[in-house]
């Protein structure tokens, strides 16, 4: 991204091997930054701004925390580039490598006062001092007022910042004109973004098998915990209701009954024929009721895993990043595309984990109903997820307040879905409103063939019209996806 658009991938990889044979790392080319030394990743740091081969560069602080021989190794990198004909600005406190390395040196005093600038050896006779280090000292014997007017009245004050005053303000008050970037700088960047992002994804094996075997857990879990539904064991439940009609119609119960009325009954040809018709409606409805209990709860599962895994997976990608991120905002970086890459990458990487974990689901426990409908609302159910995570990580400051976030916005999903209790109107309101595994859980549910969603209309937990359609949940899903994503953005702008 800081290399024109327009250059060929030749040069790409010429202007690569220049710069880190610049900073001493070509040895180092193909180890992850992880894996490197304090000051070689300050070097790598140097080399990703200075690809573009800029004439004026402002470093801040860019030595600290490094021993004395990267500090040293860092000066005199700086002190190469400046001969190679660059304007290197470096705020710095350490001052051990300043004299060798550096043609000025501006010192301020405590509150931003001008306390000098001139050459480093002169900074020595000035402040009376025979090390640089040593001005922290001098600078503490009088207040910074005094350094300030006492150096305007100097011989340096005019050699160094007098005579270049017009000049500076000649240059400042001319007018630049930006070129408007063309709209294919946004498709440039997001291709960018999206390969190094991708690639960085790819590396990272331990997250990958995370990302997919978590879906091959719950699956495994649900496969065992509901088993085939299509079929159910409702003998002994038929059985059950079969006694009980017995005893509400002829005032006894079918259990107590001596053998000789059991041979009695069994002998009369109607009753047995009778009883063989009711067996065979109390088993069917016994098999529906159960049917439609396990389809609900199997649904319900499915639809709060897939926004779960679409969250989990997001709500850290973009607070983890956030030092590079306004590195390269300086550079140019583009809000939209930056944006795009992470959604379009984890959105694919979501659908297919929603994708694995419905088939394997649907494939052991003939779930039925509307398969091609079902995965659609998974999918869009797993997109949500994932816009949902990432406004998250725009809004977030650290990462531990984004896993802070994540379960305060996931529970209520559980809770407000329309399965662990009826739903008033006002809760049904709210959950319409703030709740995308409502519309998850309840597009689902339409999808089940007739005539299971009368049923659990009845029952409370379809709280939609049966007009409904999950065509219609399924554009409710991308509202929410909208939605997200505009939130996000918008959190991106405003923390510029």
């Amino acid at each position: 991204m800081r290399l024109p658009a327009d250059i060929p991938n030749a040069e790409i990889e010429e202007r690569i091997d220049e710069t880190l044979d610049t900073v001493s790392l070509v040895q180092r080319q193909y180890t992850r930054i992880r894996q490197l030394s304090g000051g070689q990743i300050k070097r790598a740091s140097w080399a990703n701004e200075t690809i573009s081969n800029p004439s004026l560069i402002f470093l801040d602080e860019v030595t600290s925390g490094l021993d004395e021989q990267s500090d040293a190794e860092m000066m005199h990198l700086f002190r190469r580039m400046a001969e190679e004909g660059k304007t290197i600005c470096c705020i710095t406190h350490n001052l051990g490598n300043v004299e060798q390395t550096c043609n000025l040196v501006v010192i301020l005093a405590e509150g931003g006062s001008l306390a000098f600038v001139g050459p480093p050896a002169a900074a020595l006779e000035y402040f009376d001092i025979p090390r640089l280090g040593d001005v922290y000292h001098r600078l503490r014997e009088e207040s910074s007022e005094e350094w300030r007017e006492r150096y305007r009245q100097s011989a340096y004050y005019e050699t160094y910042v007098a005579r270049r005053l017009p000049q500076a303000e000649a240059s400042s008050t001319s007018s630049i004109k930006h070129r408007r970037r063309p709209l294919f700088a946004l498709w440039r960047q997001f291709h960018l973004l999206l390969r190094r992002y991708s690639a960085i994804q790819w590396a990272d094996k331990r997250a990958l098998s995370m990302i997919f075997g978590q879906c091959f857990v719950i699956a495994a879990l649900l496969v065992w915990l509901f088993g085939d539904i299509s079929k159910l064991d409702v003998e002994k439940i038929a059985q059950q209701r079969e006694e009980q009609l017995y005893e509400l119609q002829y005032g006894e119960s079918l259990v107590d009954l001596s053998e000789e009325d059991r041979r009695f009954l069994e002998e009369d040809e109607e009753y047995v024929k009778q009883r063989h018709e009711q067996r065979k409606e109390l088993t069917a409805e016994a098999e529906l009721e159960k049917r439609t209990d396990l389809s609900s709860k199997l649904l319900f599962l499915l639809s709060i895993s897939c926004v779960w895994f679409g969250c989990n997976n997001a709500a850290k990608e973009i607070v983890k990043e956030r030092t590079i991120y306004e590195k390269e905002r300086d550079a140019g970086l583009r809000i939209v595309s930056y944006y795009a890459s992470k959604l379009v990458l984890l959105g694919c990487l979501s659908v297919l984990q929603a994708s694995l974990f419905f088939w394997i689901v649907n494939r052991f426990t003939h779930l039925g109903g509307d398969a091609t409908q079902q995965w659609l609302l998974l999918s869009l159910s797993s997109l949500t997820g994932v816009t949902m995570g990432l406004a998250i990580s725009a809004l977030a400051t650290t990462e531990d307040l984004a896993a802070t976030i994540v379960p305060l916005a996931l529970i209520p999903q559980i809770i407000l879905a329309g399965l662990i209790a009826p739903l008033s109107t006002y809760t049904r309101g709210f959950s319409q409103v703030c709740i995308p595994a409502f519309w998850s859980f309840q597009g689902l549910l339409t999808s089940l063939e007739e005539p299971l969603p009368e049923r659990l209309h009845s029952a409370g937990y379809l709280n939609l019209s049966l007009d409904w359609t999950p065509f219609g949940a399924g554009l409710i899903l991308l509202i929410y996806v909208v939605s997200f994503a505009a939130t996000a953005l918008i959190a991106l702008y405003r923390q510029d």
